[in-house]
């Protein structure tokens, strides 16, 4: 559902709500994540949190609701990006 870095850990979330925990990382967020960011379903909406656009219920100005309810914080920087990049996704697979 999301990826959340969280003291130098990556905090990856299932759908069913297990949580799994990285060792230490080394590198940054942004390099951990690459691979993932550069996949067209997920998005670094904050510093510290990667989400899969699958799974987002509503988005708001500075808040994505995940479907298990997780309020995730929109870092104001990249609010309009972010909000792009979803109305793509979203457009995307209804054609």
């Amino acid at each position: 559902e999301y990826i959340e870095n969280v003291s130098r850990k990556l905090e990856i979330h299932l759908t069913n709500r297990e949580k799994i925990t990285s060792i230490y990382i080394r590198k940054s967020f942004e390099e951990e994540t690459k691979e993932l960011i550069n996949a067209q379903n997920f998005i670094c909406v904050h510093k510290s949190f990667l989400i899969n656009m699958n799974h987002v219920r509503t988005l708001r100005q500075s808040t994505v609701i995940m479907e298990s309810g997780v309020s995730i914080p929109v870092s104001r920087t990249s609010a309009l990006d972010v909000k792009k990049k979803y109305l793509l996704f979203i457009s995307a697979q209804f054609k």
